[in-house]
């Protein structure tokens, strides 16, 4: 069939020295589409090491990667391609890498190498700020809850913090290291909310109705989960969930949404 000849065609230009890497990627998907999911997974590798790769390249195979052989992601962190790729591409990389346990372990590899290399520049803070947060989500994503808190930085002692995403992040990794919701730091994720923080979104929607919740106020809750279900359905996409700290497809966030509107209703 025509999948084994594009592949005889891809195996000779290799073999005759055109090792490019969106050229082993597409004999992996080649592959894959045949079942031989070992030399597709050696042929993601070779892509992610190869002198030409490019960030939207070494993303398309991580990814599929993950969908092949998630056990593998221990050599992707150390790859020609995510050691040659800048930090803007390297940052943007690690924030895609959360739909998975498997894939946040490499995220926080990257992150951390991140963090060890920013440069002192104009925006350097921000730019640290932002690495730190992406690791906050990784841990938590990994259930390392005080590492996760330690990198989020502590909403309370810095009184400067007035971002709603990370008091939320922090105010969720507290409670699941101390099993209580801290109330005041929700109050401030509404405030922040009402003060111009919105954002669009039915992650953001599914935050503050976690927010409401902790804070008792059910029937706030209840429609800010209606809004996200209704956005959801509108426009089916994957999802960063506040209840898994993973991107998910439009199907299993929903059911987040209908597991937190079970909880609301047994309240």
């Amino acid at each position: 069939g025509w999948v084994d000849e594009a592949l005889v065609l891809l195996s000779q230009a290799i073999d005759s020295g055109y090792r490019k890497a969106r050229v082993f990627l597409r004999r992996a998907e080649l592959y894959s589409i045949n079942g031989d999911t070992e030399a597709a997974r050696a042929d993601i590798l070779e892509a992610l090491n190869s002198t030409d790769v490019n960030y939207f390249v070494a993303s398309r195979a991580i990814r599929k990667l993950g969908d092949l052989d998630p056990k593998s992601f221990d050599q992707v962190a150390n790859s020609r391609a995510l050691t040659a790729l800048d930090s803007a591409d390297l940052f943007q990389l690690a924030i895609k890498l959360s739909w998975s346990k498997e894939a946040l372990t490499v995220a926080e590899q990257l992150f951390r190498r991140l963090l060890r290399d920013v440069k002192t520049s104009q925006d350097s803070l921000y730019w640290e700020d932002n690495i730190k947060h992406g690791l906050g989500l990784c841990l938590l994503g990994l259930r390392r809850y005080r590492e996760a808190m330690d990198a989020f930085g502590s909403p309370r002692t810095n009184p400067e913090v007035e971002d709603i995403a990370t008091t939320f992040n922090y105010a969720m990794s507290e409670w699941a290291e101390t099993g209580e919701p801290p109330r005041d730091l929700f109050e401030r994720v509404i405030k922040l909310d009402q003060h111009g923080q919105a954002k669009p979104g039915a992650n953001y929607k599914q935050c503050l109705a976690i927010a409401f919740w902790t804070l008792g106020r059910n029937q706030e809750a209840g429609e800010y989960l209606i809004r996200a279900r209704q956005q959801m359905k509108a426009n089916p996409r994957s999802e960063y969930s506040a209840w898994r700290y993973l991107t998910i497809n439009s199907s299993e966030f929903l059911k987040d949404l209908a597991f937190f509107e079970e909880m609301l209703r047994n309240k």
